[in-house]
């Protein structure tokens, strides 16, 4: 993984069926669970949405799924287990939440989980197979913004709570792009100029952080896979 910018793998593109709606989305979020693509919530262009898109692979299509109990744009999601759960984001009056909303995809409902210590909007999220990790995000804070770099973790098979696991990232993170791969979390890129080009990596068995070398360009809400 150290050599991302460096290794050539064989791909190919392929266009998928346009979302089933009139408007594009924006400020959304995805996840990848059990074959589908999960595509929630997000700003239709007039307001927050509280829309659930789901894409089947095998079928080729798009569904409707569970409309969220509330309208939000700019969570975090991560699929756990046999759920997917969205963290933080913002209402449809752009206020910064602590919300935690839970669907299990088996019964195709939503439930609501312990709320984050704080509100924020744009952070990530990644699940270790034990915990969820909640890293950075955008703090409203009295009347300025500030973006953060710590990580909480909460373990949903005991009682949800969240706990500061990390006090300090090598940057500060928010609305930049991650992925879990490896059994590590690497995040890129931020909403902040200074900080666009930066990488950290998060190893949750030793706690520790590292950063790699720098991006080759400004990055921002772009899209990370690992393979």
């Amino acid at each position: 993984m150290d050599s991302i910018f460096n290794e050539a793998f064989d791909a190919s593109v392929e266009q998928l069926p346009d979302l089933p709606r009139k408007n594009g989305v924006s400020s959304t979020n995805t996840v990848f669970h059990d074959g589908h693509i999960y595509m929630v919530g997000g700003h239709d262009g007039t307001a927050a949405t509280s829309n659930v898109l789901i894409y089947d692979f095998e079928s080729a299509q798009w569904t409707q799924g569970p409309s969220m109990p509330v309208l939000l744009q700019g969570m975090a999601l991560v699929s756990h287990m046999d759920k997917i759960y969205s963290l933080g984001g913002y209402d449809i009056s752009f206020n910064r939440v602590d919300d935690v909303h839970v669907l299990d995809t088996q019964s195709n409902t939503w439930s609501t989980g312990v709320d984050l210590t704080v509100a924020k909007q744009h952070g990530a999220a990644f699940s270790d197979g034990t915990k969820i990790y909640y890293v950075g995000g955008d703090q409203a804070h009295q009347a300025s913004d500030f973006d953060r770099d710590d990580i909480y973790s909460m373990n949903p098979d005991v009682d949800g709570s969240w706990t500061l696991v990390q006090q300090k990232l090598t940057y500060l993170y928010a609305d930049g792009t991650y992925v879990y791969t490896g059994g590590k979390f690497y995040l890129m890129g931020s909403e902040q100029l200074t900080e666009r080009r930066k990488i950290t990596v998060y190893d949750p068995v030793g706690r520790s952080t590292s950063a790699l070398a720098s991006l080759p360009a400004d990055s921002r809400q772009a899209v990370a896979f690992g393979f």
